[in-house]
């Protein structure tokens, strides 16, 4: 269900601790350029509640019919107010890289 019409289901609301009557501006996962060694890494950003007791892996598929695991965890890049900001990026630097397509898993 999604009563405020953001395009974010009410699960993913609650696991991002935003709330799940009102309209978001800020999506819950946001895609950015990750500059590293010399190359340039699509990376995703997304929010959690630091007390959060939920794990999120990314997984990624080019075809959006198998998924895999992305090889490395997210990593926490700030914590503010309460909020902790983790990233994770893709295997591949975009040069190398065919069309991707990323979502969340979600487990205790």
């Amino acid at each position: 269900a999604d009563p405020d019409g953001d395009g974010v289901p009410n699960a993913i609301e609650i696991l991002l601790g935003t709330d799940p009557s009102v309209a978001n501006a800020q999506p819950p996962i946001r895609p950015g350029i990750l500059s590293e060694g010399g190359q340039d890494w699509l990376a995703y950003e997304y929010d959690l509640p630091a007390d959060n007791p939920l794990t999120m892996r990314c997984v990624g598929s080019n075809d959006m019919k198998e998924w895999v695991p992305l090889a490395g965890d997210p990593v926490a890049v700030s914590t503010q107010g309460g909020v902790t900001t983790w990233r994770i990026r893709e295997d591949e630097p975009m040069s190398q890289s065919a069309r991707r397509f990323i979502r969340l898993e979600v487990s205790l």
